[in-house]
């Protein structure tokens, strides 16, 4: 069996990666930047695939091409497990209050953009990786290609049950 990992590279971690298996021939990482850099991959070939936390970083002029070249890899049944940010909406707002709280401006954005995220308008967002970023667009897209199982948001513990209802 092998193990492919793709990654930008941004924070280093394809070649913490690669050192940490750099003994095992069974593990392959690649910098990637274009849907052509899975060129490596056969067709058909996948049994998983994961995107955690990454989809909403690939530019949409390229995602499409992402995700065929990734519907091309895998294998019928086989599973894709992706995991996104909530960038609209009511969540929106409390991410956006605490991170600039935390880390001071979150991300630059208009009031017109602002108020865009809190109504779930962003279509009028000039996108930026997390900025503009629409969880629901995403899951039109995929639908070209993939089989929807099952959508939902992740349950914090110390949040009502409720609150998940704003996520879907």
């Amino acid at each position: 069996m092998r193990y492919y990992g793709f990654d930008a590279g941004w924070e280093g971690c394809v070649h913490k990666a690669r050192e940490k298996f750099h003994n095992k021939r069974q593990f392959s990482f690649t910098i990637s930047s274009s849907p052509s850099d899975l060129k490596i991959l056969n067709r058909e070939s996948a049994t998983l695939v994961l995107a955690l936390e990454t989809l909403e970083h690939i530019p949409p002029e390229i995602l499409d091409e992402y995700l065929r070249k990734l519907y091309e890899i895998m294998m019928p049944n086989a599973y894709f497990i992706i995991t996104v940010p909530n960038e609209k909406g009511l969540i929106f707002f409390f991410k956006y209050v605490i991170k600039s709280l935390i880390y001071g401006d979150a991300y630059a954005m208009t009031l017109k953009e602002f108020c865009a995220a809190i109504f779930g308008k962003t279509v009028l967002i000039e996108r930026g990786t997390h900025k503009g970023f629409d969880w629901e667009s995403l899951v039109d897209q995929l639908e070209r290609y993939y089989n929807i199982v099952k959508v939902e948001g992740i349950q914090v513990k110390y949040l009502p049950p409720g609150l998940m209802l704003l996520l879907e």
